[in-house]
């Protein structure tokens, strides 16, 4: 196992080999609405990509279930990601990335939406919520202790009315460390 520090004040990652895995090529689909509206900002709440339009897209081309890259639908180099589920306090939040989330509300998130934190080598990140009944990265145990490395995907496959996470690919994970 190999570890690198990615900047003060940023997890170290340690990165296990990847386990084979057949991922989805999204580079190839267009993400819009990602507005960084400031490079010197540390948080930004982003329209974010349209992961259901990503998701149904990989459908379309017959891919079931469908694993997706999620810090590879964003511009620059960000080092991982963060699932804020539900009820997670922005401090606890904050304890596991390690940059400050002031989108993420004090006593967390509401019962209705999940988020991605896009984690920044400079301590910037971009905070994309989506509805749970559309995109739920929140239904397994674990999802939300760790800062996942950027090399990471998410598996989701369809619900009834949108998009569920069923598990992690790569088993990559960008673990914090004091």
């Amino acid at each position: 196992m190999s570890t690198r520090d990615v900047s003060a004040g940023q997890p170290t990652i340690r990165r296990k080999a990847p386990a084979p895995a057949v991922s989805v090529a999204l580079a190839g689909l267009a993400v819009t609405g990602c507005a960084l509206s400031s490079e010197n900002a540390t948080d930004l709440e982003s329209a974010g990509p349209d992961m259901s339009a990503i998701l149904n897209e990989a459908v379309a081309r017959g891919t079931n279930p469908v694993e997706v890259h999620p810090a590879w639908l964003y511009p620059g180099e960000p080092t991982g990601f963060f699932i804020a589920c539900p009820y997670l306090p922005r401090g606890s939040a904050e304890a596991i990335t390690k940059v400050p989330l002031r989108q993420i509300p004090a006593d967390g998130l509401d019962d209705s939406v999940n988020a991605l934190v896009i984690v920044y080598r400079d301590n910037r990140t971009v905070v994309t919520r989506y509805p749970l009944d559309k995109i739920n990265m929140c239904t397994m145990t674990g999802q939300q202790e760790e800062v996942f490395d950027s090399d990471s995907t998410i598996v989701f496959e369809p619900t009834d009315t949108g998009w569920q996470a069923v598990g992690f690919g790569h088993q990559t994970r960008a673990q914090t460390t004091d």
